[in-house]
C-alpha cells in the first residue's frame, strides 16, 4: 500500500511497538463481549432508519469480495464510502466518510484505518484532513485523529481478520468472536491502535468503529472499560440492519460519544491564550508554545470544572473555565484510568495551571480530590493544591454491565469521568540536573509521604518516577497522583480495596516483597522501598556506572547506537525492574533479582567515581539504602507471607492495572546549590525524626553509621524492621550531603554528574526517540515504562494463559469468555547474564542460612506448605534456602530506635493480616 511523503520519515511511536500490541490485546480481549444486532442498536442514541427510506440507499452488490485477490481491499473503499455517505446525506448530518488508507497524519503517527468519518462544517477539521491533498479526489483524505469521529477497517478475507464473521459457533451454541491465532491477534492490535489514538486525542465518552470482512460487518462500541461488539451482519442477506445502524449514528445527538462538556474554543478565546506571558519561565513558555503549535491537529477546547474549597468555606466562583490543547502526557491504552495531563490556561487568573483528566474506578471508597482535601487539612507539605475538579455528571462506562460471562471477581468495575485542576505545574523528575537535585527532589516527596502517613494517615501506594514531580515555578519537588492512596483506618479495619492486593502501583518500583507475594496487603515499608528503587532506576539511567553505554561522541545518534550495543545494561534493567511471570488470572510475580540484591545489601552494579575521584551522591545514597533494605528484610519471618502468594487459579480484578504516563523536557538549573542548612525540607525532616540516635563502635555519636557489624554466618547481630517507620530512611536522605559527623560537604565537588539518557530508544522498556520543537519527547518514557511493566511474559512451562473464570452461559446473546492473558515474548538478555557488582546476576544467591538472635536456639527453616504444580515444585528445589528467621523464634522489640533492645520468646506462627492489624 502506497505511503505519501508526509509519513516516510523513519520515526517510531509507542503504538508501533510489538510489546504494546501484545500487552494491549491481552488486556482488551478479556473486556470484549458480543450482543445481538437488535440489542446493539439500542446503544446508539439516534433514530432508526424509516422503512420508506430504505429504497433510497445503495446496496452492497458492488463491494463483494469473493473474487478479490490478496491485498486488494482498496477496491472496496470508494464503493463503501458512497454507501456510507448516502446514509449521512439522507440523515442530513454534518459528517462525511473519506478514504484515508494511504495517507497517515505524520511520520510520528502514521498508523491509519481504511475509512474515516469527519465533520465537514469545521474549517480546522477540513484543514487537518485535507492537508497536502489538493490534487486528489474529494473522497480521499488524510488521517486527522483529532477529528476522526469513527473509522472502518476492511479485510478481504476472514482468515486475515481479528474476529469471526461467518457463522461459527462454540459448544454452547454461541457465535465465536475473537480469532486467537497470531494473525488474528496482530490484526486486532492494529484495530485497537486506532481506537487508542482517537481516545488519546479527542474528548469522548465512548466511540463506535466498524470492521468489514468479505460480506460481513461487525460494529463496536468502546468505552474505558472495554468493548461491546455486535454479532456479525450479513451484508448480502440483511443490509438493512447495517444501514439502520449507520442511520442511528448519523442522527445521534451525542455524535457517537462526543464529550459535550468540552467545547471548541472560539477565535477570541484562543487569542486570549496567545497573549499569555510566561514571564521568562522556560517550562511555562514551552507548555504555552506546545498548546498553540499545530492547532488543526491539537485544537483548543474550553472546559469548566467546579471550584474546590479546601477548608469547607464557600467559594466566590462556582465554576472555573480553562483552555486546554495538546496533552503533555497521556496513557497509551484504550481501557483503564487513561489519565491525560494538560497545561491549562485559567481564563479567570490568566495563568497556566495543571489539568488532569481521568476515568476513575467507581468502586474506590475515596476519590483523589477527597485525599487532597484531607492532606491539606493536615497541612501536608510538598503536594499539589487542587483549585477545581470533580466527577462529570452522567459520564459513566457501560461495558461492565454486559460482561456477564465473567465471574464478579474478574469483571471490571464501572468507571466515572473525573477531572482535577491543580495550581502547581510540574515537570518530570527525570529532568533533574545532577545527583544532588535528584536526591533533593526525592527528599521533598519523602517529606510529603511521611507527613501524609503520620498526620493525615494516608499511604500513597504508588511511588514512582512519574509521580515525583518538580514545580516549574519554585524548583521544588512534590509528590503527585494520590488516586491510588489508602487511608490508614481502612487498612486497619481490613476493608477490601476496589482492586486486589498486589495490583496497584508501578511495577518497576514496587518492593521486592510485594512482587514476590502479589496478594500481600500494602504496607508502609513497600512505599519506602519504592523511593530507593526510584533513585536506583534513575541512577542507572543517567549516571556513570560499570555498565554505562559509551558513545563515540555526544550526538543523540551516537548515544542511541551505544545504548543498542549495551545488552548487559539492557538485560539488567529488564530483569531487575520489569521481569514478570504469570501466576494466576490477574496476578504476576517478579522481582527475583531485586529480592536477592536486597538480601545482599548492595546495589545491582557499582558506580564509577566522579572525575575528581569522589564517590557520587547517588552511589553514597544507594550503598546505605541497600544496607537499610538488607537489615529490614533479614528481620522478617517469610513464613508469615505464605498466605499472600499467588497460584494458578487465583483471580484478580484488572481494574487498577494501568498507570499514569508522562512526557518530559530537559531542564536547566541555575543559581547556587541549596545546602542542607539552607533548605527547609531538611529542617522539617530532622524535627520529625529527632529521636534517632546512633553510636559508633567507640561510643561516639555519629551522624550516619555507614557500616554494619557482620558475622561470617549472619549479616547482623539483631536486625530490626527499620522500614516500619520513616525514621531511618529519613536520616539517610538528610545525611547524603554530610559527612559522618554531620558537617556539610562542599557540594561543588558533586554537581553536574548527570550523563545522557542510557535507556534512550530501548523499545523493550521505554520509547524515548527524539524531542520535538518544544523540547518534549515525541515518544513518552513513562507511558512506555507503564506499558512495559504490564508486559505478560509466558510461563516457564510455555503454556498459554488460562481464560478468566466464567459463569455458566444462560443465554445465547452473551459472548464467550476470551483468554485472560497471552504469552508475550520477552527477549532474553544477551549471553544470558546481567552484570551485578562484577558478577552475573545468576551468581547472586541469598545466604543459605542465618544466625538466630542471641539466646535463641537455631531452628530448621519452615517451608511454605502450599499446593504447587510439578514445575513449581521443581523450581523450588532449585532455589537457595530462605534466610528468614525461623517461625518458632520471634523478636519482640521494645522501643522504636534501631538501638532498642530486643528479647526473644517462642511464638506460634501468626497470619500476616493479624500482625498488621495489631500495629498501632
Amino acid at each position: 500500500m502506497a505511503v505519501d511523503s508526509k509519513t516516510q520519515k523513519d520515526v517510531s511511536s509507542p503504538l508501533k511497538s510489538v510489546s504494546w500490541s501484545e500487552t494491549t490485546v491481552a488486556q482488551v480481549d478479556d473486556r470484549c463481549v458480543q450482543i445481538p444486532v437488535d440489542e446493539f442498536k439500542t446503544l446508539l442514541s439516534g433514530e432508526g432508519l424509516p422503512a420508506d427510506d430504505l429504497d433510497k440507499l445503495k446496496t452492497f452488490e458492488g463491494v463483494d469480495t469473493k473474487d478479490l485477490s490478496d491485498n486488494s481491499e482498496s477496491e472496496m473503499y470508494r464503493p463503501l464510502c458512497d454507501i456510507f455517505n448516502a446514509v449521512e446525506e439522507l440523515a442530513g448530518s454534518k459528517f462525511r466518510w473519506k478514504v484515508v488508507a494511504n495517507h497517515g497524519e505524520s511520520a510520528d503517527i502514521d498508523h491509519k484505518p481504511d475509512l474515516a468519518r469527519y465533520p465537514i462544517d469545521n474549517p480546522d477539521a477540513e484543514e487537518a484532513f485535507s492537508r497536502d491533498m489538493e490534487k486528489l479526489a474529494s473522497d480521499i483524505a488524510r488521517c486527522a485523529w483529532a477529528w476522526m469521529n469513527s473509522y472502518v477497517e476492511v479485510k478481504n478475507a476472514e482468515r486475515k481478520s481479528p474476529f469471526f464473521f461467518a457463522p461459527n459457533f462454540d459448544k454452547l451454541g454461541i457465535q465465536k468472536l475473537l480469532r486467537q491465532g497470531e494473525v488474528g491477534k496482530k490484526a486486532r492490535g492494529q484495530f485497537i491502535k486506532y481506537l487508542t489514538e482517537a481516545f488519546l486525542r479527542q474528548h469522548r465518552t465512548h466511540y463506535f468503529s466498524f470492521y468489514i470482512t468479505e460480506m460481513y460487518v461487525r460494529v463496536f462500541r468502546w468505552d474505558r472499560v472495554g468493548c461491546i461488539a455486535s454479532e456479525p451482519i450479513n451484508l448480502r442477506e440483511r443490509p438493512e440492519d447495517f444501514l439502520d445502524i449507520l442511520y442511528r449514528l448519523a442522527t445521534s445527538p451525542d455524535q457517537g460519544g462526543v464529550d459535550n462538556t468540552a467545547e471548541l474554543a472560539t477565535t477570541e478565546e484562543i487569542d486570549l491564550l496567545r497573549e499569555y506571558d510566561a514571564g521568562g519561565n522556560k517550562y511555562l513558555g514551552d507548555y504555552h508554545e506546545s498548546m498553540l503549535n499545530d492547532l488543526p491537529s491539537f485544537p483548543i477546547y474550553k472546559v469548566s470544572c467546579p471550584t474546590v474549597s479546601l477548608d469547607g468555606s464557600e467559594v466566590e466562583t462556582v465554576e472555573k473555565t480553562y483552555l486546554i490543547g495538546r496533552y503533555a502526557f497521556g496513557h497509551y491504552s484504550p481501557v483503564g484510568r487513561c489519565t491525560r495531563g494538560y497545561p491549562a490556561f485559567d481564563m479567570d487568573t490568566k495563568r497556566l495551571v495543571w489539568f488532569k483528566d481521568q476515568w476513575r474506578c467507581s468502586a474506590r471508597p475515596h476519590t483523589e480530590l477527597d485525599a487532597y482535601i484531607r492532606l491539606h487539612k493536615h497541612n501536608v507539605s510538598y503536594i499539589a493544591t487542587p483549585v477545581a475538579g470533580g466527577d462529570v455528571e452522567g459520564h459513566r462506562t457501560l461495558t461492565q454491565d454486559y460482561l456477564t460471562h465473567l465471574v464478579d471477581a474478574w469483571r471490571p468495575s464501572e468507571r466515572v469521568h473525573t477531572r482535577l485542576v491543580t495550581h502547581e505545574v510540574g515537570r518530570l523528575l527525570e529532568t533533574y540536573r545532577d545527583s544532588w537535585e535528584l536526591l533533593l527532589f526525592c527528599t521533598h516527596a519523602f517529606c510529603a509521604h511521611q507527613q501524609a502517613w503520620e498526620t493525615a494517615r494516608i499511604l500513597h501506594r504508588d511511588i514512582s518516577v512519574g509521580n515525583i514531580m518538580i514545580n516549574v515555578e519554585t524548583d521544588m519537588g512534590f509528590l503527585n497522583d494520590w488516586d491510588l492512596c489508602k487511608y490508614r483506618e481502612d487498612m486497619e479495619a481490613k476493608l477490601p480495596a476496589s482492586e486486589p492486593s498486589g495490583i496497584s502501583g508501578t511495577w518497576a518500583f514496587k518492593s521486592a516483597l510485594a512482587l514476590r507475594y502479589p496478594r500481600k496487603p500494602p504496607e508502609l515499608a513497600d512505599d519506602l522501598e519504592s523511593f530507593i528503587h526510584v533513585v536506583t532506576f534513575l541512577g542507572y539511567r543517567f549516571h556513570d556506572h560499570e555498565l554505562s553505554s559509551e558513545p563515540v561522541d555526544n550526538t543523540e545518534h551516537a548515544q542511541i547506537l551505544a545504548n543498542a550495543d549495551n545488552p548487559e545494561l539492557m538485560g539488567l534493567v529488564s530483569v531487575f525492574f520489569y521481569a514478570q511471570k504469570r501466576v494466576g488470572n490477574g496476578f504476576y510475580k517478579g522481582g527475583g533479582l531485586k529480592y536477592h540484591m536486597v538480601l545482599s545489601g548492595l546495589p545491582p552494579v557499582p558506580f564509577r567515581p566522579l572525575k575528581n575521584g569522589k564517590r557520587s551522591l547517588v552511589e553514597s545514597f544507594l550503598v546505605k539504602a541497600y544496607q537499610l533494605l538488607q537489615e529490614h528484610y533479614w528481620s522478617l519471618d517469610e513464613s508469615e507471607f505464605a498466605e499472600y502468594a499467588a497460584h494458578d487459579g487465583d483471580c484478580a480484578s484488572p481494574d487498577e492495572i494501568d498507570n499514569v504516563t508522562t512526557v518530559a523536557t530537559v531542564p536547566p538549573t541555575d543559581g547556587p546549590a541549596q545546602y542542607l542548612g539552607q533548605n527547609p525540607v531538611y529542617a522539617t525532616i530532622l524535627a520529625m525524626n529527632a529521636s534517632r540516635t546512633v553510636k559508633s563502635s567507640k561510643g561516639k555519636e555519629v551522624f550516619w553509621k555507614t557500616m554494619v557489624r557482620k558475622k561470617p554466618t549472619c549479616p547482623f547481630d539483631d536486625p530490626q524492621p527499620v522500614l516500619e517507620s520513616h525514621t531511618d530512611l529519613a536520616w539517610l536522605f538528610v545525611s547524603v550531603a554530610r559527612d559522618e559527623h554531620g558537617n556539610d560537604l562542599d557540594l561543588k565537588d558533586y554537581r553536574d554528574d548527570k550523563l545522557f539518557d542510557q535507556f534512550l530508544s530501548w523499545r523493550m522498556i521505554c520509547y524515548l526517540n527524539r524531542k520535538g520543537k518544544t523540547g518534549q519527547w515525541k515518544g513518552d518514557s513513562s507511558s512506555a515504562e507503564s506499558a512495559a511493566k504490564r508486559k505478560r511474559p509466558e510461563d516457564d512451562t510455555g503454556e498459554e494463559a488460562s481464560t478468566p473464570p466464567k459463569k455458566p452461559a444462560t443465554r445465547r446473546t452473551r459472548g464467550r469468555a476470551t483468554k485472560a492473558l497471552v504469552n508475550a515474548e520477552e527477549k532474553p538478555p544477551a549471553k544470558g547474564k546481567s552484570k551485578a557488582n562484577g558478577k552475573t546476576a545468576a551468581s547472586k544467591k541469598a545466604p543459605a542460612s542465618r544466625a538466630a538472635p542471641k539466646k535463641a536456639a537455631k531452628s530448621q527453616l519452615t517451608k511454605t506448605a502450599t499446593k504447587a504444580s510439578a514445575s513449581r515444585k521443581a523450581q523450588v528445589t532449585r532455589k537457595p534456602a530462605s534466610p528468614r528467621r525461623p517461625a518458632a523464634v520471634k523478636a519482640a522489640v521494645t522501643g522504636k530506635g534501631r538501638g532498642s533492645k530486643a528479647k526473644t520468646e517462642p511464638s506460634a506462627p501468626v497470619r500476616r493480616s493479624a500482625r498488621l492489624a495489631n500495629k498501632a
